[in-house]
């Protein structure tokens, strides 16, 4: 099965432009996203997990209450975030999904496909911007 280190190795590699990863063990905040990206001038926070799908359901690997809250706390302030989801059993994804905060509460029991998006080209993640309105 896809690693989370694997996906986030090969998300570096594979995005064209600007990329930040964090690690809570080197001193970052407790909750914050594994990688920001910019997208149009504008940051969005992405949690890399790895899952698999069950019938009609993705299941995914453990998801932390604090990154949940994070991503809670500033989608509150309209800053948009997502939970990447990686599928796969090489070293990187067959398959990605987009899943909102809202729906990610969920993943202890599994997510119905149908609340999630498939990412099939990482441009596509433009459509996660969100900007905080003033």
């Amino acid at each position: 099965m896809l690693s989370e280190s694997q996906f986030k190795s090969w998300f570096r590699k594979t995005w064209d432009g600007w990329v930040e990863s964090y690690e809570p063990r080197r001193g970052s905040g407790v909750g914050i996203p594994d990688l920001q990206i910019v997208i149009d001038g504008h940051i969005l926070p992405i949690e890399l997990k790895v899952g698999k799908i069950v019938g009609d359901v993705l299941v995914v690997n453990e998801v932390r209450p604090d990154q949940i809250g994070w991503h809670r706390r500033i989608n509150d302030v309209g800053i948009g975030t997502i939970f990447l989801i990686g599928v796969g059993e090489g070293s990187k994804p067959d398959a990605m999904f987009a899943v909102l905060p809202k729906a990610i509460v969920k993943w202890k029991d599994g997510i119905d496909l149908f609340e999630v998006d498939q990412i099939k080209s990482l441009s596509q993640l433009k459509r996660y911007i969100r900007c905080a309105k003033k």
